[in-house]
């Protein structure tokens, strides 16, 4: 998998700031568990659920992009016209990087 320099940390820190911001907002608790003896990929199905692991991370730039598009939370917090033109910038990064014509959808 080449990840390149597609993602941002920019994108990441806003979306961390974000959900806690949200957390905070909807009063919801904080339950941290320690995740230091095993990655979530070497869990079985049953401890990633005891633990709260719900979503594995994107296996491709296009499935993140996906991901990010769908998230109506994200888009609620940071923005839909963020998020649209941030997933148009990283497109056509990655059709630049990839050396493919852009097309945009």
């Amino acid at each position: 998998m080449k990840i390149g320099a597609l993602p941002s940390s920019y994108l990441a820190l806003a979306g961390i700031i974000a959900a806690g911001a949200k957390g905070v907002l909807d009063q919801a608790s904080l339950a941290m568990k320690n995740l230091s003896e095993k990655s979530a990929a070497e869990m079985s199905p049953e401890e990633r659920t005891a633990f709260g692991v719900r979503n594995r991370m994107s296996l491709s730039v296009e499935e993140a992009r996906q991901r990010i598009n769908e998230d109506a939370v994200l888009r609620e917090l940071l923005g839909s016209e963020f998020i649209d033109t941030y997933l148009r910038v990283n497109q056509a990064s990655s059709s630049f990087q990839n050396r493919q014509p852009y097309r945009p959808g």
